[in-house]
C-alpha cells in the first residue's frame, strides 16, 4: 500500500518523459523539422553575435539564450539542444498541473492534465526537437500560473513574475503578446476590488519587464533580414469567408477534441437540460460537417496516418502527399473522429454550463476561467492570419495546454467527483496515447537517422557535392539554401526541385522516382508495423530531365 500511495503521489508526467528518454534516447546529432534554423541561431550566439535566422518567422530570442546556456555546459550539438527542450517539456507539464491546481482542480485532476500533455504525440515529438513549440508552451504555462495567482491575490512580486514569463514567451514567439491582452480583459472584471494604491504599484511592476522586452522586439524586427521561404513550396490561404471560417472552426474543434479525449470522455456528468441542448447542438454541427471534411487528421504537419512527424523528403511532400510508410486507414480514423467530436461536445457543453452557473461560484474562479478562455481563443485565431501560408496542427498545442487546465478544474456543482472507474479510463486512454507517441517517435527518429546515413553515403562513397543532392528539407536548408537563394536572386529558374534544391542529380527518397535509378539503400527498423524499411539512394538517369 505504501508503494502504491507513493506512485499515486508521484508526478506521472515526469515518469512518462523519463521512460521516453530511456526507451527512445534523444542522442541523435542531426536536425529535425525546422530546428536547424534555431540551432544555427544558437551557434551564431556562441560565436559572439545574435541574429534571427533569415528563415525564422519567430524571434526565438529566449530560446536561443536557453540553448546557448546548455551548450556552454554540455557542448554545442543537436543532442544538447534536444535535452534542453526535454527539460522544458517537464517544466511545461509541471506548470500545466500547477495551473490546474491554482484554478481549483484536485491533485488527481491536475496531475492528469500534465500527464495528458506529455502523452500527446505531437507534444512528445516536438519535445525531441529544438523547435519553438515546447519552449513557448513552457513559458506560456508558467506565465499563466503566475497570472492565475495574480488574479487570486494581487502582489507586486507575482506581477513581476507573470510579466517576466510573458515577455519570455513573447521573445520566443510573438504570440506571447496575447498573454497581457487576455489578462487585461480578465482584470477588468476584478480591478475595482483592488485598492488604488496597490493598483498603481502592481501596474508598474507588471509593465516594467515589457519596457525591456518591447525595445528588444523592435530591434529584432527592424534590424534582422528575414527572407522566409521560397513561395512555390507552400499553399497560400485565401481571404477568410464564412465557409472557410466554419471549416476551420470545425477542424480545430475536432482536433482539440481528439487531444482532450483522455480527460473529457471519462469525466462523469450530471446532465441538465441546458447542458444536453448545448452538447447536442455542438455534436450535431460537427457530425454534419464530417461528410465534407473526412476523418482526422485534417491539419497538416506532425500527426498523420499513421505516425507522427513530417515526412520531409520530396517524394512524400510533393509527389505523394497522402503517402505514409504505415497507414491505419479510414476504419481506424473514422471511429476516432467520432470520439473526438463527442469529446469536443462534452467539453464545450460543460464550459457553457459553467458560465451559466458563474454567479454561484467564487468570482475569482470565474475571472481565472475567463482569462484562460480568452487566451485560448486568441491563440487559436492568431496563427490563422493571412500572413501565414498554412495552419499546422502543432499551432494548437498552446491552446491545448490551456484547455487541459480548464478541463481539470471543477466547472460547476453539476459535475460529479471522478470515480475509480473513470480514473482508470483516463489512465488507459493516456497509456494508449503515450504508447502511440513512443512507437511513432521511434519510427520518426529511425528513418531520419537512415536518411542522414544515406546522405553520408552520397558524400563519402560517391563523392557527390551537396549542391547536387536532394536530401530533404533539413539537409538542403542547412547546406544548399545559401547557394539556392544566390542563384534565385540572380534570376535563375530553380522551380520544381523542392526546398532549396540546386540540382537534383542525386536524391534520398522513400519511394522510387521516375527518371531515377536506385544505386544504394539504407535499412532502418521501425516499431510502426515492427518491420524493416529502407531509405533509397537514387541517381538521375542520363537521359532524364531535372524533376
Amino acid at each position: 500500500m505504501n508503494v502504491l500511495h507513493s506512485i499515486r503521489r508521484a508526478p506521472l508526467y515526469a515518469f512518462a518523459l523519463l521512460l521516453a528518454v530511456i526507451v527512445v534516447p534523444p542522442t541523435h546529432d542531426f536536425p529535425l523539422n525546422d530546428d536547424w534554423v534555431y540551432a544555427t541561431m544558437v551557434r551564431w550566439h556562441l560565436d559572439g553575435h545574435f541574429a534571427v535566422h533569415p528563415y525564422s518567422s519567430a524571434f526565438a530570442f529566449s530560446q536561443t539564450i536557453w540553448g546557448a546556456l546548455w551548450s556552454l555546459v554540455l557542448g554545442y550539438s543537436y543532442t544538447t539542444l534536444r535535452v534542453s527542450t526535454l527539460a522544458l517539456a517537464v517544466l511545461a507539464a509541471w506548470a500545466v498541473a500547477q495551473s490546474a491546481r491554482e484554478a481549483g482542480a484536485s491533485r488527481w485532476a491536475s496531475r492528469c492534465a500534465g500527464l495528458v500533455l506529455v502523452a500527446n504525440p505531437i507534444f512528445l515529438n516536438l519535445a525531441y526537437t529544438f523547435m519553438t513549440d515546447v519552449p513557448f508552451i513552457a513559458c506560456l504555462a508558467l506565465s499563466v500560473l503566475f497570472h492565475l495567482r495574480l488574479l487570486r491575490r494581487a502582489s507586486a512580486k507575482t506581477a513581476v513574475g507573470a510579466s517576466l514569463l510573458a515577455t519570455a514567451a513573447f521573445l520566443d514567439r510573438q504570440f506571447g503578446l496575447l498573454i497581457p491582452v487576455a489578462f487585461t480583459l480578465a482584470l477588468a472584471m476584478t480591478w475595482r476590488r483592488i485598492y488604488l494604491r496597490d493598483s498603481i504599484c502592481i501596474s508598474l511592476a507588471y509593465i516594467a519587464p515589457w519596457l525591456v522586452a518591447i525595445p528588444i522586439a523592435l530591434w529584432l524586427t527592424y534590424t534582422q533580414d528575414m527572407v522566409f521561404y521560397p513561395s512555390e513550396a507552400v499553399s497560400g490561404l485565401r481571404t477568410p469567408d464564412a465557409a472557410m471560417t466554419l471549416v476551420f472552426a470545425t477542424i480545430t474543434t475536432l482536433t482539440l477534441g481528439l487531444f482532450l479525449l483522455p480527460v473529457t470522455l471519462p469525466t462523469p456528468l450530471r446532465w441538465s437540460r441546458r447542458r444536453a441542448y448545448v452538447f447536442a447542438c455542438t455534436l450535431g454541427l460537427m457530425l454534419g460537417m464530417l461528410p465534407l471534411l473526412g476523418p482526422l487528421p485534417l491539419f497538416p504537419n506532425i500527426l498523420r496516418d499513421f505516425g507522427v512527424g513530417p515526412l520531409l523528403l520530396r517524394d512524400a511532400t510533393v509527389f505523394n502527399r497522402d503517402w505514409s510508410p504505415f497507414r491505419a486507414g479510414p476504419l481506424f480514423w473514422w471511429p476516432l473522429t467520432v470520439l473526438a467530436a463527442l469529446s469536443a461536445a462534452f467539453f464545450v457543453a460543460s464550459q457553457i454550463a459553467m458560465r451559466h452557473k458563474a454567479r454561484r461560484v467564487h468570482r475569482i474562479r470565474t475571472t481565472q476561467r475567463f482569462f484562460l478562455l480568452v487566451l485560448a481563443l486568441l491563440l487559436i485565431v492568431a496563427p490563422a492570419i493571412p500572413a501565414h501560408s498554412v495552419y499546422f496542427d502543432r499551432y494548437l498545442l498552446p491552446t491545448f495546454a490551456l484547455l487541459l487546465i480548464l478541463a481539470a478544474a471543477p466547472r460547476s456543482a453539476r459535475i460529479a467527483s471522478p470515480s475509480s472507474r473513470s480514473r482508470k479510463a483516463t489512465l488507459i486512454l493516456c497509456a494508449l496515447s503515450y504508447a502511440f507517441s513512443i512507437v511513432s517517435l521511434q519510427d520518426y527518429l529511425a528513418w531520419n537517422r537512415a536518411r542522414w546515413q544515406a546522405v553520408d553515403v552520397l558524400r563519402v562513397v560517391h563523392n557527390v557535392p551537396d549542391t547536387q543532392i536532394d536530401g530533404g528539407y533539413e539537409f538542403n536548408g542547412i547546406y544548399t539554401s545559401d547557394a539556392y537563394m544566390a542563384r534565385l536572386r540572380a534570376g535563375e529558374d530553380l522551380g520544381g526541385r523542392g526546398w532549396w534544391v540546386v540540382d537534383d542529380a542525386y536524391a534520398v527518397s522513400f519511394l522510387p522516382r521516375d527518371g531515377y535509378e536506385e544505386i544504394d539503400r539504407v535499412a532502418y527498423t521501425s516499431w510502426l508495423g515492427f518491420t524493416q524499411r529502407h531509405i533509397l539512394i537514387l541517381k538521375r538517369k542520363a537521359d532524364s530531365l531535372s524533376n
